[in-house]
């Protein structure tokens, strides 16, 4: 079972790496710290349907893709320090909306997820970890616990719901 320190230890140690891979594709270094946040997201909720057998080479799949579609939805050119650009004589178009405050509020609701998975009570931390971490099906993690597949549900519904919860108290 991947703990969530496990998580939390990939968090720190690919941290700058991973910085420095999207900064290499994105040039504003705001955009950067939310493009991190969100493939750090996408990793913990990735869905079971793929065995992740290397969570770093998998986040930093997810990291370029987001990348990827962040330049295709805003067209950002490398520019320096998100410096605005001129879009014609009359208007000025800012190359991105992301501000230090919506960064930070991103960061809060990652730490409120991660507290909320903490705080589960230990059989339905165990049942989420298994189900969206290791990515075993519902029917293998009952028959791993020696549980019912319907108690898994009930289990991973009731932990989805409070990381649902928590990432929206954050805001």
């Amino acid at each position: 079972m991947l703990p969530v320190q496990d998580f939390e230890e990939l968090f720190h140690s690919a941290r700058n790496d991973l910085r420095r891979f999207l900064s290499r594709r994105v040039a504003c270094p705001h955009t950067v710290s939310d493009l991190m946040q969100e493939a750090f997201l996408k990793l913990m909720g990735a869905p079971p349907a793929t065995d992740i057998r290397d969570p770093r080479a998998y986040l930093f799949r997810i990291a370029a893709n987001i990348a990827i579609n962040h330049g295709r939805s805003s067209r950002e050119t490398l520019l320096p320090a998100c410096a605005p650009t001129l879009s014609d004589e009359r208007s000025l178009e800012i190359v991105d909306e992301r501000t230090p405050e919506r960064v930070l509020d991103g960061n809060r609701q990652l730490q409120r997820v991660m507290e909320a998975i903490e705080s589960l009570p230990p059989r339905c931390k165990e049942v989420f970890v298994l189900y969206r971490f290791h990515n075993l099906s519902q029917a293998d993690i009952a028959e791993k616990l020696g549980i019912s597949p319907s108690m898994v549900e009930k289990h991973v519904i009731r932990a989805m719901r409070n990381c649902r919860d928590a990432r929206d108290q954050a805001t």
